[in-house]
């Protein structure tokens, strides 16, 4: 490229270095594309979980036990009757719960996967009937049942039979949506056979992926929860009650939820609450989401290849030496290529190995560039020197998260403030010469 100098020197270095930030630009279009890819990588990684939970089961979500009274009512136009459920739930829900999650592959996707043993346990009060404004004589009381969600049928790995009142009857699908859930297992009760305070103590050996919650549909639902899995996430409505114990061991939770923290009653009709909105989870994460840290590792680029930009222009000014348009280019493509190798090495060995493996290549591959353009290897050094402490100042970045934004914008007034400094002597115009002319 060759610029004319009809202004003096310093037009002639503010036209160059334009020049050199259009190519920076231009740069941005690889970057947008490896973006573009790992999101792409992660779209592949969603579809083998899919794929993983398709076979295996899916993630579960637990609702109830809960006891469903079917009866007649008149329609709102009060011809016909039509059939309405009353909706009794627990008055005490114990949920006693042990999870041993596992890694199942596909590809080179690692998938979370668990088996389970869930208890639910505790009491109903009994009903009086008269005061839900219904007439007995229009109860089905032969269809009396006691209810469980459970998302995915698959998951269930052995009979499952529920103890009322010291007694147990097994558990049938074929629930039929209703209010509460859309499916899940029942069992038939005797009303003649209600006590004052009803027991009941169910026990799941359930499989899924990834992810687990329970609905706390009891007047007090007291719950635990553990594992052997190191890094759990807990998320849903609500959060354990105190903090998680979390060690190599794994992690034990508690949850303690009250009906008033609900928005729904304990004892309703055909009325559409947000039951399932008052879940809380527990979702078995993988250790390191590669995929989410190398795409905010590319937000980067910009930065890394307008800083290595501008000391190759100030080396330019200062060594007074010549580096041509392509090898700026050239430095900007590798310093491109680094994502791409960060984002391939990463499905095989993690974020951590893959960015260090891929900083020491490609810092290398442009410090030994740089003394071969400057013929300084002082400087080169210098350079590969700086390059390598700003790979390892966005690194410390990433692992910050939160903070990321504070440190990060801090650092970068800091560094301003520096450039500033030792540029502040810098005579623009004395320091170029025709050697900056091609």
């Amino acid at each position: 490229m060759e610029f004319k100098n009809p202004f003096g020197p310093s037009a002639q270095i503010t036209l160059r270095g334009l020049w050199i930030g259009f190519i920076v630009l231009v740069l941005m279009i690889p970057t947008f594309q490896v973006t573009d890819l790992v999101r792409e990588r992660k779209t592949r990684q969603q579809e083998a979980g899919a794929e993983i939970s398709r076979l295996w089961s899916s993630a579960q979500t637990i609702t109830g036990p809960f006891i469903v009274i079917p009866y007649l009512q008149f329609s709102d136009d009060q011809k016909n009757y039509e059939r309405r459920n009353v909706y009794v739930l627990p008055d005490v829900l114990n949920i006693n719960t042990t999870i041993t999650p596992e890694i199942r592959h596909r590809s080179i996707y690692d998938v979370a996967v668990y088996t389970s043993e869930i208890e639910l346990s505790g009491t109903f009060d009994r009903i009086l009937l008269e005061k839900l404004n219904i007439d007995t004589a229009k109860i089905f009381w032969n269809e009396i049942s006691i209810q469980t969600g459970v998302t995915d049928f698959r998951g269930i790995t052995d009979p499952v039979a529920i103890i009322w009142n010291g007694n147990a009857r097994a558990m049938e699908g074929g629930v039929v949506a209703n209010s509460v859930i859309d499916k899940g297992l029942q069992a038939s009760i005797d009303w003649n056979e209600i006590l004052p305070v009803n027991t009941y103590k169910l026990l799941l050996h359930l499989k899924g992926s990834e992810q687990v919650a329970f609905v706390p549909m009891g007047k007090i639902t007291e719950a635990k929860v553990k594992s052997n899995w190191k890094d759990p996430s807990f998320g849903g409505a609500f959060l354990p009650s105190s903090p998680a114990k979390i060690n190599e061991a794994g992690f034990e939770a508690t949850w303690k939820i009250l009906e008033l923290n609900r928005n729904y009653p304990q004892v309703f009709k055909d009325v559409s609450y947000p039951i399932a909105e008052s879940a809380f989870s527990i979702t078995f994460k993988q250790l390191s989401d590669f995929y989410a840290k190398t795409e905010r590792s590319v937000k980067y680029a910009f930065l890394f290849i307008a800083l290595t930009f501008a000391m190759y222009f100030f080396m330019e000014l200062v060594l007074k030496s010549n580096v041509h348009s392509i090898q700026y280019v050239m430095v900007g493509l590798a310093l491109c290529l680094f994502y791409l190798l960060l984002l391939s090495i990463s499905e095989y060995l993690g974020f951590d190995k893959a960015y260090w493996i891929s900083t020491i290549a490609i810092v290398g591959m442009v410090g030994l560039y740089t003394s071969h353009l400057f013929r300084q290897k002082k400087s080169a050094l210098v350079f590969t020197f700086v390059i390598a402490v700003l790979y390892s100042f966005i690194y410390l970045l990433i692992q910050l998260q939160e903070k990321a934004l504070l440190i990060g914008s801090i650092s970068l007034f800091i560094l301003l403030g520096i450039v500033m400094y030792f540029t502040r002597n810098l005579d623009w115009g004395k320091n170029t010469n025709d050697e900056l002319n091609r």
